[in-house]
């Protein structure tokens, strides 16, 4: 996973959906960050200089309606499918 140039991806869980958990575990990070869409994650990427870059998700960036039409059918019959196969 990841490209070229950041080679790993780092995945870290907590028991809870609670911000303290994410907090403690990025606070010395600075890169692009995946989250869901949960608003206690929100704050992470309101101050630019904490150098943190929002990453979407597939389903949630289409549900914006940003990609439409058959390519946006084409991209949520990718995910779907990714979604099946686990």
């Amino acid at each position: 996973m990841g490209d070229r140039d950041h080679p790993g991806v780092v995945f870290d869980y907590t028991p809870t959906r609670e911000r303290a958990g994410p907090e403690k575990f990025l606070e010395d990070f600075q890169g692009y960050l995946q989250a869901d869409a949960y608003v206690a994650y929100d704050s992470f990427f309101t101050d630019p200089e904490r150098g943190l870059v929002e990453v979407a998700c597939w389903a949630h960036y289409l549900e914006t309606g940003i990609i439409q039409g058959a390519a946006a059918e084409t991209a949520l019959q990718a995910c779907l499918a990714i979604k099946r196969s686990r």
